[in-house]
């Protein structure tokens, strides 16, 4: 089984953006009313729910840490997840609205070249602009996407309507009002961050037990 993608070839964007080539080997369709992404195949018996923007460095740790086994598991068709892509850091770079741009973007590659989405979404984590800095331009993201293989009028539309922005933002408003994704914070208040890991309907402390994914999956297939 392939232990997921490795970056190849000279970075897109002067030393630090990389593309990444993908696996194809599960089915990635696009929610566009509700600007969500589900990568996986249908007859999967665990659901996990990813709330995630593209600038947050816990995010970025979180990709890190379980990428590998995640990309494993949805190969293996054990699983399937549902991308939230949301701007919850969106005055956090400078010029501010990396977070909505990035998501945009992501989710306009997803629906123009949808076995590129994952390739993508790695690629953005795997060279992340640092919070409060300057987040990548528009000009790098479809850089990045077109170094891809995702080019042409239907993407670059999507791009300049800012076609799921409207959307995004709704999508962080419910997320924020929504207390069965709150998380309980380091000074003992609750409320919602990201990331949020939701399987199956329940939030997961991926932090505390590095083996959440395997339990899940052995819970869901206790011969594997």
């Amino acid at each position: 089984m392939s232990p997921g993608p490795k970056p190849i070839g000279s970075p897109v964007w002067p030393s630090r953006g990389t593309a990444v080539p993908g696996s194809g080997k599960y089915p990635v369709s696009v929610d566009a009313a509700n600007a969500t992404v589900l990568a996986g195949r249908s007859t999967a018996k665990v659901t996990i729910d990813a709330y995630e923007d593209f600038l947050c460095p816990i995010c970025g740790q979180f990709e890190a840490a379980n990428f590998t086994s995640v990309e494993q598991q949805l190969e293996a068709g054990t699983i399937k997840v549902r991308y939230h892509m949301i701007n919850l850091l969106d005055n956090s770079s400078n010029p501010p609205g990396y977070s909505l741009m990035s998501a945009n973007t992501a989710l306009a590659v997803a629906t123009v070249a949808p076995d590129k989405f994952i390739d993508y979404h790695f690629s953005l984590y795997h060279k992340q602009p640092q919070e409060d800095g300057a987040g990548w331009t528009q000009a790098q993201l479809s850089n990045l996407a077109n170094r891809l293989g995702v080019r042409g009028s239907p993407f670059d539309s999507l791009v300049t309507a800012k076609t799921y922005e409207k959307q995004i933002q709704t999508n962080l408003s419910l997320a924020g009002n929504d207390q069965a994704l709150w998380q309980t914070n380091s000074d003992g208040s609750r409320g919602f961050g990201t990331p949020t890991i939701v399987a199956n309907g329940s939030l997961i402390n991926w932090q505390s037990d590095t083996a959440w994914l395997s339990h899940l999956v052995h819970a869901a297939y206790p011969a594997k």
